[in-house]
């Protein structure tokens, strides 16, 4: 019975971390917006986090946040530390959502990996990651 409820506080208070987690505005080097039906999708990249940020924004409602997704890994590999380098290129904004080629270096030497992303969008849901397998690129 204790194990059940520990289990559940861990389970509460990581859902609640995830869901205050926002971009540190203060680092912004890349931001960029778009409607998207009835509400407002963004995108912020910044410099001490290798993660994209997406939110979703109601323009009816002061532009209350009313989801926000971290996507910071790929096939299962952390952009913190399972890569040596990621980057979302060549962000674009379409009726479905946010579309996005992503460079990713491994950690050991190999070939840079790039995906043709999108990440769906539909009211104030941000869906997951859905990506192309990987094309690969030499010096």
């Amino acid at each position: 019975m204790k194990s059940k409820i520990i289990l559940l506080l861990i389970s509460a208070a990581t859902n609640a971390n995830a869901a205050s987690e926002k971009a540190n505005y203060n680092t912004i080097y890349e931001a960029h917006s778009r409607r998207i039906g009835e509400v407002v999708a963004r995108y912020i990249k910044t410099h001490d986090d290798p993660c994209l940020t997406i939110e979703v924004l109601d323009p009816d409602k002061k532009w209350n946040i009313l989801s926000r997704k971290k996507i910071c890994s790929i096939n299962g590999k952390s952009f913190m530390n399972q890569v040596s380098y990621s980057d979302f290129e060549n962000i674009t904004f379409s009726d479905k959502g946010i579309a996005s080629s992503l460079l990713v270096f491994p950690l050991l030497p190999a070939a840079r990996e790039r995906y043709d992303c999108l990440i769906p969008i539909k009211g104030p849901k941000i869906g997951a990651l859905a990506c192309s397998e990987p094309t690969y690129e030499y010096d």
